[in-house]
């Protein structure tokens, strides 16, 4: 008599050949028994199952600081992912991956955010871009009033500033 086993084989044919599908991640062993004249005999053959590969992915921008209205480009790539997700102010993505340029950011702290479904997952990534106010340019002007006079003359002078930090 012949016997098989092993996880999803149980077989007493002579000779053959069996598919054996859903294996988990580890050391299966199986086994050949006959039983004969001499016997019985015993084999064994091992099969190691890899677990899946992880899921992976990462998410950068470029650049990571600026005044706004800024604009920054957000790039991300994912493997071994079922499902992606790619999402920040002006973003919206479930493409693997890819690159995209966001503009406009208003002055504050802007998070990008990678998540990823898969083996092992999921997984999530950040970018964060920061943005600071926008300083406005420093303006001036001068007028005299009357600008035409006779000697020994007088005239007023007026004078006004915006956004100076200082002035001589």
């Amino acid at each position: 008599s012949v016997v098989g086993t092993g996880p999803g084989l149980n077989n007493t044919a002579s000779c053959g050949s069996q598919s054996v599908t859903g294996l988990t991640a580890g050391t299966h062993t199986f086994t050949l028994t006959a039983q004969g004249n001499g016997g019985p005999v015993s084999q064994t053959a091992t099969v190691t199952v890899a677990p899946p590969t992880s899921v992976r992915g990462s998410i950068s921008a470029s650049p990571t600081t600026g005044t706004e209205p800024a604009s920054t480009t957000i790039t991300w790539n994912t493997a071994n992912a079922s499902s992606v997700s790619v999402t920040g102010p002006g973003l919206s993505s479930g493409a693997a991956a890819g690159s995209q340029t966001v503009t406009a950011l208003a002055a504050g702290t802007h998070t990008f955010t990678l998540t990823a479904q898969g083996p092992g997952g999921p997984i999530t990534r950040t970018a964060i871009v920061t943005v600071g106010a926008a300083v406005p340019n420093v303006s001036g002007a001068v007028s005299a009033s009357p600008t035409t006079v006779t000697a020994p003359g007088a005239t007023t002078i007026t004078w006004s500033t915006a956004n100076a930090s200082s002035v001589w």
